[in-house]
Order: structure tokens, then C-alpha cells, then sequence
């Protein structure tokens, strides 16, 4: 399986999905999901295997600077270092603390950070409204988060 895979637990199984070219549900290969952190590692959106510990330099983003609405509220950053190592381009992620939420710099700052990529699926796979009546939702995806374990001065 190559490194370009991006890889997402589903139930028992696991859905393969390449994120290059924009392959249809014949190209996908499946995985178990006891196979992820043994025999498959999943790339997250730093560049670096979900569960690595890593230091993050970046900006805390401000609220008026978020693309969607419910992206208010929550922790993001938008990062520019892993490791020290700039990254191709700058990314956001959406970070939530370990243990008790820490201060953190004021929008628009910046922020180090030492912590991990974790991910899951989220929102509702397609067929639920077949058994539930609507509302709103996201649609099933796969979707990762920075889990700070400390912040640091930059």
C-alpha cells in the first residue's frame, strides 16, 4: 500500500481511500481495523503518523478568520513547523487539550505546542434518514484533530 493512502476506521473493516486522483469505490482497497498501528500507520494532516508526538509552531487562528461557521468556538491553528521543518504549505488543524484546557496565546499569535494527531470518523453515513427522521448533520468523513499535550513559549 503506498504513502499516499489516507486511511479511516469504519465499523470492523477499514476503507482505503487515496487521497491523489480521486479514485472511485473500485480503486479502494480495504484494511481491518486491528491492522491500524501495527500492520498500516495513518498519515495525518501534518505529514507525520497519527500518534506521534511532535512540537508544532503555528498561529493561533482568530474566530473572524474562520472559513465556516462551525468551526466558531473551537481551538485552531494554523500550522507552520513540525519539528522545526516548515511545512509545503500552511495548515489547520483543530486542537483540543488532553487534560485541563491550558491559556493559550490570544488569536492571531503566536503558539508552540507539543502534542499528537489523532482522527475517526465523523457525521452520518449515507442511508441514516432511511431510519431516522432528518436534521442537521455532516456527512461521514473522516476527520483529524491535534490533541495538546503542552504549550510552550515560541
Amino acid at each position: 500500500m503506498g504513502k499516499s493512502m489516507l486511511l479511516g476506521a469504519v465499523g470492523i473493516g477499514l476503507v482505503v481511500a487515496c487521497t491523489v486522483g480521486g479514485l472511485s469505490a473500485a480503486d479502494t482497497a480495504k484494511v481491518r481495523w486491528t491492522d491500524l498501528g501495527t500492520r498500516v500507520r495513518v498519515i495525518g494532516s501534518l505529514g507525520v503518523p497519527l500518534g506521534q508526538i511532535v512540537k508544532i509552531n503555528g498561529t493561533v487562528v482568530p474566530d473572524e478568520c474562520r472559513k465556516r461557521k462551525a468551526d466558531l468556538g473551537k481551538t485552531l491553528i494554523e500550522v507552520s513547523q513540525v519539528n522545526g521543518s516548515p511545512l509545503p504549505k500552511k495548515t489547520v488543524v483543530e486542537a483540543a487539550f488532553l487534560v485541563a484546557k491550558q491559556d493559550l496565546p490570544s488569536p492571531g499569535s503566536p503558539i508552540t505546542c507539543i502534542g499528537y494527531e489523532t482522527g475517526g470518523y465523523h457525521g452520518v453515513p449515507p442511508g441514516t434518514f432511511d431510519h431516522v427522521p432528518p436534521m442537521t448533520a455532516e456527512g461521514f468523513h473522516f476527520a483529524v484533530r491535534f490533541v495538546i499535550l503542552k504549550t510552550m513559549r515560541p
